[in-house]
């Protein structure tokens, strides 16, 4: 059986270097969004900076770490045989769990799921030995709940202080400097910059150095004791140098306030954070250690001695510091979970990631009348003044300067005082030894200098408040899923014994393939379109193969997904149709952020080049309005299957069959369209509506007839019916394609064209001489 443990504890070492690897994607952001956000300077130099601060982080960190995880549970009471084991079920679930977060780019604490995860395992393992064992002691003595509450109210205080700091530190902050703050620095820059900067060395203290082995107890005290001269002659110090480089240098202090700021926090989490990821299995490894010195079985030895504290070798915490610094430069996950952040607090409008919700409309709507309540009551001239040191327009033209990705998410005002706020209330918490986790702290620090930005406007307000609500929901889902899945797992690995753990180790390390599989698929599909657009100026030949691209690719999707619903629908097929529709989902999410991505490069296109323009708006628009045609076949599909309606008649489906041929080889001509620019073929794919719109309509006669003569029931006929309109809506959208095409690029000076595309029930809009002479949608 000592082969079996020691297996473990290398599984422990290996499992450990996963737990880096996905600790350090996720925890990435908390050190790199205010750099990278505000562009301070290449993507290259800012991680050069956080891994110089996470490898002078762990090389001051001395190690000293409590193995049994601030009193999680007590060691002294579990055996030898049972502790390995509830180890290895908490790095089994905190992979599992960061890798889950990491993939789908939502930032979460791994300190909040480290714990949890013991706490799951350590109930678990408690839970068995008080069935199991007639002189078990009681729940209450094994494990101290007292600490897992401490850490949910940590998430609260972190959410409320930290996000309230933040909106008053950057509206102060704002109302100083204005958004052009250069003209301002020359004469608050020094006493600003003296602020900042001393408020992160302290920080730098207090939380990057409080566990540096050359430090001993005593320096520690004195600083604790000397802290306001500490921050008085820091202040002083910064101020002058700041100053005298605003006036006699070209030096942008801003961005040395960052950069700094930024090495300062990637020091502290690796100094401090590093337990999170080799903790446990440094604690499996040491109880292999006692386990074999003692000589005892290991269902007798209990592990009294591991609830000291245990030093970790220095060339253990280097090789953990490597491991991060690799991460740091090679995972795609980590800049997944930074553009989260970013994305919910640039200082722009754009492509919304999260949906809105009724909670986050009812909040900004209920904040905006409030807000209106207490602006009327403030003096006009305020207000004025006011107004113009939020005026954006300074940081707007200079972001119009750069392209899309080169541009910043927002000025380094915010992202220093982002810095500042983050660094005074990690030190206070750590001071006042409150269980605040560095990643609330900073990521409602950022929310909150968002929101006093004027970032939440009325055009994103709900998506910002809903993503929000979304990562804090995370934060507590991360505490009960770790509980839960540890608890769940540790009880696999007591009860299913070796091929338990041989089994469950396998599944991990398939799902975290399939996941890092998922995600690099996923990443590439949605910087497809805008790698294609990014490369280079826009012209008109780049434009026309991005478009003949696009439509390949989603009008190729459609023609296979209606196709899978047409054989699901004649077959009731109720799996097959759910897949058809969890492949659309995804289809359909990216055809919905064409339009607003093409809108961001359209700076590109010259001003002679407006048809070319036009036609990239266009067609992303009509590529979306199609899948929304096709999502309205899908759904009714599904749903009429899942709810055990009578089946279409034989003499329906292969009516649909029939339409789908029809409107396949349209959609193909379309794309062959746009391949080939013949004029010719493509007034011959226009002319050939007129075919597609007789079949529609005698494909309805037909419906109709079978109607009056009581064949089929109401169900069977509303379903028909709808898809009969999306099969014309989605032709005639295939159409405006073509005849975009045709206007803007084949005959670009010829006037109105023909409207023989248009449905019999479509409306003809006469009076927008702007136009084709096409209303833009179909009427259903």
């Amino acid at each position: 059986m000592i082969s079996f443990y020691l297996v473990i504890v290398i599984f422990l070492f290996i499992l450990a270097v996963s737990d880096l690897v996905v600790g350090v994607s996720n925890d990435a952001v908390n050190f790199l969004n205010s750099a990278v956000g505000s562009k301070v300077s290449t993507w290259r130099t800012i991680l050069i900076v956080a891994a110089l601060g996470v490898i002078v982080g762990c090389t001051f960190s001395s190690g000293m770490m409590e193995v049994a995880r601030k009193g999680i549970f007590h060691p002294e009471y579990f055996y030898f045989s049972e502790i390995i084991l509830l180890f290895l079920a908490v790095m089994v679930t905190d992979i599992i769990l960061l890798d889950t977060f990491n993939t789908f780019g939502m930032p979460t604490s791994t300190t909040v799921s480290i714990v949890f995860e013991l706490l799951g395992a350590a109930v678990a393992f408690s839970v068995i030995k008080i069935y199991t064992d007639p002189n078990a002691l009681g729940l209450g003595e094994y494990i101290n709940s007292g600490k897992a509450l401490a850490i949910i109210s940590g998430i609260l205080l972190s959410v409320v202080v930290a996000f309230t700091v933040g909106v008053i530190v950057q509206y102060l902050t704002r109302l100083l400097f204005s958004f052009d703050y250069e003209k301002t620095m020359k004469y608050w820059g020094g006493l600003w910059g003296g602020f900042a900067l001393s408020a992160i060395t302290f920080f730098m203290l207090v939380k990057g150095a409080k566990g540096v082995s050359f430090m001993d107890s005593a320096m520690k005290e004195s600083i604790s004791n000397n802290a306001f001269l500490i921050i008085l002659g820091s202040f002083v110090f910064w101020a002058v140098v700041i100053q005298l480089l605003v006036w006699f240098t070209k030096v942008n202090v801003m961005k040395v306030i960052v950069l700094i700021g930024t090495f300062s926090l990637a020091m502290a989490f690796a100094g401090n954070d590093l337990v999170n990821f080799i903790g446990v299995p440094l604690a499996g490894y040491n109880s292999y250690e006692l386990y074999m010195a003692s000589g005892a079985e290991a269902d007798g030895f209990l592990m009294g001695d591991l609830a000291g504290k245990v030093p970790t070798p220095t060339i253990l915490l280097l090789l953990a510091g490597v491991v991060m610094t690799i991460t740091l430069w090679t995972s795609k996950k980590a800049r997944t979970v930074v553009k989260t952040s970013l994305d919910l607090g640039r200082q722009y409008e754009g492509s919304e990631r999260f949906a809105s919700y009724a909670v986050s409309r009812s909040l900004v709507r209920n904040f905006a009348k409030m807000a209106n309540g207490v602006n009327n009551m403030l003096p006009s001239r305020f207000k004025s003044g006011v107004k113009n040191r939020f005026d954006e327009r300074p940081f707007l033209t200079m972001q119009a300067q750069f392209s899309p990705d080169d541009a910043p998410s927002f000025d380094m005002i915010r992202a220093a005082s982002t810095l500042v706020v983050a660094s005074i209330l990690i030190s206070i918490g750590t001071s006042l030894k409150l269980p605040l986790s560095t990643t609330y702290v900073t990521f409602m620090t950022f929310m909150g200098t968002s929101l006093a930005d004027g970032a939440w406007g009325r055009e994103s307000a709900v998506y910002r408040v809903s993503g929000v609500l979304s990562v804090i929901g995370g934060w507590f889902f991360t505490a009960f899923s770790a509980f839960t899945v540890a608890f769940i797992i540790a009880n696999i690995f007591h009860f299913g014994g070796n091929i338990a753990i041989l089994a469950v180790l396998a599944v991990v390390a398939y799902l975290i393939y399939r996941t890092h599989k998922y995600h690099s698929t996923r990443i590439e599909e949605q910087l497809e379109f805008e790698k294609s657009l990014r490369a280079g100026g826009l012209t008109k030949e780049k434009v026309l193969k991005i478009s003949s691209d696009t439509l390949q690719r989603y009008l190729g999707s459609y023609i296979e997904i209606i196709d899978e619903t047409i054989d699901g629908l004649a077959n009731e097929d109720l799996v097959q149709l759910n897949k058809t529709n969890t492949k659309f989902k995804s289809v359909y999410l990216k055809s919905a952020r064409l339009q607003s991505i093409a809108n961001n490069y359209l700076d590109q296109i010259d001003d002679d080049e407006m048809d070319v323009a036009h036609l990239l708006i266009l067609a992303q628009d009509y590529i979306h309005e199609m899948a929304n045609g096709v999502r309205n076949i899908i759904k009714p599909s599904l749903n009429h299957v899942d709810n055990n309606h009578k089946p279409l008649l034989d003499a329906q489906i292969g009516e649909l069959r029939t339409l789908q041929s029809a409107l396949k080889a349209r959609l193909q001509a379309t794309i062959k369209t746009y391949d080939s620019e013949d004029e010719d073929f493509a007034k011959e794919v226009l002319l050939d509506m007129d075919a597609y719109v007789n079949l529609l309509r005698d494909t309805r006669k037909k419906q109709i007839k079978r109607i009056k003569k009581h064949e089929i029931g109401t169900r069977n006929s509303l379903l028909f019916l709808n898809h009969l309109g999306e099969f014309r809506n989605v032709g005639w959208f295939a159409s405006r394609l073509v005849r975009v095409y045709q206007d803007l690029i084949l005959l670009p000076d010829e006037g109105t064209v023909p409207t023989n595309d248009v449905p019999e029930d479509v409306d003809i809009d006469t009076t927008d001489a702007g136009t084709t002479g096409v209303d833009d949608k179909p009427t259903t």
